[in-house]
């Protein structure tokens, strides 16, 4: 991937330094040149369509920046029956007037006294209007530009200037002519695989001009007099109204900002690579028009951005899950061995991804010195390291195991519902980072004051959800509402999404939900699926418009599934057509406990909460990816839903392929002794032989005794070593 950022360095003539400006002839000229180059050693290459980020440059104009909504409250202290004028607050030169409302304060606005929409009144920047009895209000509304990353950041010499409003399609589309398109002037057909953008940080961009309009086309009805909801608590209505909103603005991220990139590339001859998640709030159907879906983090026991980008491709079956790999894996720099890029890579995969794109190698010229330059919050991937030379030895391990990683359709049995309803409820206008968020939820404890990077770190980030699930021998996908609205089928016993299929849905801890999701999943239990609800029982059908209506078929839903039970016993269940409705008090034992009738897919014999797997199934083949992530050397006897079949070892280290000896059979089980090295991973394959297990295991290997071997040291370079590949790809199948 060719990502052009900022200047390492200031022009220095003296040492033969010059920066170009970006998108210059001579930028231009050197861009094809690399692109060239890459083709010609057969790199298949990838192109960012732009620099830093967000996107933007010196040719976005402010009415095509970044907006968010602000509220300003002026209390009326004049006398009822009074004429009164009341003076804006100020505004700026960029800002907008949105509204201005004569709204209720306290009892009246208790009592449901309407607000009064006054915008026509506004003259001279005031507005004139007759007291009515009680306490009042105005709330101006002002459309302003967001007070975050409105500009774009780390951007390469000359392209710095305003971020575009990734919810206005005029901005995208000015952008993709008078950027994106100069970059694709210089290349060729077949020349770049993709083009990619990096994950969204717009903060705060959560309105743009004609919102209004917008949301009334989507919602069915006019935002403008319950505008004071989404900045107060209003009872039930502020929940329908906010959740509205933030709907509103993840649809037009999607269909301003994504829809137009995809459509843009694949004219252009590319592909579109994207990590969809950030602020503006992505959904998991905001990656419907990516072809290469794209993540990041390293914490497999949460629900990452990793899973939730590999969810997304698993429904819309997309075979690659691309992650930006090692961002600030340490963070003093030059300190990150091939220890902790191996593990990180593993972290990936455990994760979902199989496709590693490292972050990164810098250019940095002869002149530069050692160590040189490099970029601030990636892995210092250069000739200047001195384990530069054993790099390869990584990359064949990578790329054997994201191969693997890469076939067939991924195996998981249990669907996560995501709380995202909860979350657009709770949050006001302005800013919400819905996939971290979702993390933090299902987390149960850990928020954005608590969240960093570094290995160490998110080695510790476990959630309680995804922990129970995962080290319990369970894989899992995440679900919303913008999927479950618009694919998958629901057969009996099943739900299937693209290439997922689901036997259980598990509702965690959510106060609501979209009522046609509730349709869903009675609908789901109904035909033969398991519904495991956790900690609460959901209560409110989130919806502004026939909210009442809504909320009428909701009970009878409700008492569906879960009619007779008492959320203050800690498990309980019933029949509910062909299916069963579950409800636990807790996300661990009794969770366990619930998941008890579905048998385990791998699952440790000797229990082992540091050793995970990823299940790909591919005609007769079936692959287990496991990983240790402790420097601890482990003997684990693994129990394999995988029918009474021979297994054989696949080491993607070397690229061996071993047979196993000492597997045994257990019902339709397969049990199979595995050694794992610190920080060690092996696949375990099951292809068609259901020979019988001869002989016992061998012997576990001796443990190899370090000795300490004392200065003074003297070094001396020894030839490289490379084993010769395996090419896992050129095997028949079976």
């Amino acid at each position: 991937m060719i990502f052009p950022l900022y200047p390492y360095e200031l022009d220095n003539p003296s040492r033969g330094i010059k920066n170009q400006a970006y998108l210059s002839p001579e930028f231009l000229d050197h861009l094809k040149y690399a692109i060239d180059t890459a083709q010609e050693l057969g790199f298949k290459i990838d192109l960012v369509m732009g620099t830093g980020w967000p996107y933007g440059g010196p040719m976005v104009p402010q009415k095509l920046s970044p907006r968010e909504l602000k509220m300003i409250s002026t209390p009326v202290s004049a006398a009822a029956g009074t004429n009164a004028a009341v003076k804006l607050p100020s505004m700026g030169p960029d800002d907008d007037l949105v509204a201005v409302l004569l709204a209720p304060q306290d009892a009246s606005r208790a009592a449901g006294a309407p607000s009064a929409d006054l915008s026509a009144r506004v003259a001279n920047h005031e507005v004139s209007f007759t007291v009515p009895p009680g306490n009042w209000e105005i709330m101006t509304f002002i459309q302003i530009p967001t007070q975050q990353r409105h500009k774009v950041v780390y951007a390469a010499a000359g392209a710095g200037g305003n971020a575009i409003d990734h919810l206005s399609k005029e901005a995208v589309t000015m952008y993709l002519n008078e950027v994106s398109s100069k970059l694709a002037g210089v290349t060729r057909p077949g020349q770049i695989r993709a083009m990619y953008s990096a994950s969204f940080e717009v903060y705060g961009n959560s309105w743009t001009p004609g919102f209004l309009d917008e949301f009334r086309q989507r919602r069915g009805y006019d935002l403008k007099p319950h505008l004071p909801a989404l900045f107060r608590d209003e009872d039930e209505r502020t929940l329908h109204l906010r959740h509205d909103y933030w709907e509103t603005v993840s649809e037009l991220a999607v269909d301003n900002f994504m829809r137009p990139v995809g459509d843009w590339s694949r004219a252009h001859g590319f592909a579109f690579q994207c990590e969809s998640y950030g602020e503006p709030p992505m959904t998991l159907g905001s990656f419907a028009p990516v072809d290469y879906p794209m993540g990041e983090d390293y914490s497999w026991l949460e629900y990452s951005r990793v899973h939730w980008a590999a969810s997304a491709a698993h429904f819309y079956g997309r075979k690659e899950v691309s992650v930006e790999a090692y961002t600030h894996l340490r963070m003093a720099r030059y300190s990150e061995s091939l220890q902790d890029l191996k593990l990180a890579s593993d972290l990936h995969f455990l994760s979902g991804a199989n496709r590693i794109v490292a972050h990164g190698y810098q250019y940095s010229p002869p002149v530069a010195g050692v160590p040189g330059w490099g970029y601030y919050a990636g892995v210092m991937l250069t000739e200047n390291q001195p384990w530069w030379r054993y790099f390869p030895l990584l990359s064949q391990y990578v790329h054997r195991a994201g191969y693997i990683l890469a076939q067939g359709v991924p195996v998981a049995d249990i669907a996560i519902y995501l709380p995202e309803g909860d979350l657009y409820a709770e949050f006001p206008p302005g800013n919400l980072n819905l996939a971290k968020e979702v993390l933090f939820r299902l987390d149960r404890k850990l928020t954005m004051k608590d969240y960093g990077w570094g290995l160490e770190r998110h080695l510790s980030h476990q959630g309680v959800l995804m922990k129970t699930l995962v080290t319990n021998g369970y894989a899992i996908d995440g679900v919303d509402h913008s999927i479950l609205k618009s694919l998958g089928t629901i057969g009996t016993g099943r739900m299937t999404i693209g290439d997922s299929s689901f036997s259980i849905m598990v509702v965690p801890g959510i106060r609501g939900l979209p009522l046609a999701d509730m349709e869903r999943t009675a609908e789901f239990c109904r035909k033969g699926g398991t519904v495991i609800t956790t900690l609460r029982l959901p209560e409110i059908a989130y919806g502004f418009k026939d909210h009442e209506k809504s909320a009428a078929r909701f009970k009878v839903l409700s008492e569906e599934l879960y009619g007779g039970f008492d959320q203050r016993e800690s498990l309980q269940d019933k029949a509910v057509g062909r299916g069963r409705s579950i409800f636990v008090n807790d996300e661990m034992t009794q969770l366990v406990k619930a998941l008890g009738e579905l048998p385990q897919d791998a699952v440790m014999e000797q229990g082992d909460p540091d050793i995970g797997f990823v299940h790909r199934r591919v005609e007769r083949q079936d692959f287990y990816f496991l990983a240790n992530i402790t420097r601890e050397a482990k003997r684990r006897t693994v129990r394999f839903r995988a029918g009474n079949r021979r297994p054989r070892v696949w080491d993607p280290m070397t690229g061996q392929i071993r047979d196993v000896a000492g597997y045994s059979f257990r019902g339709d089980s397969t049990l199979v002794p595995l050694d794992f090295e610190p920080y060690g991973s092996v696949i375990v394959e099951f292809g068609s032989s259901t020979a019988a297990p001869s002989g016992p295991p061998p012997a576990p290997a001796q443990a190899v005794e370090v000795a300490r071997v004392n200065g003074p040291w003297k070094f001396q370079r020894i030839a490289r070593v490379r084993p010769r590949p395996a090419k896992w790809c050129n095997l028949p199948p079976g």
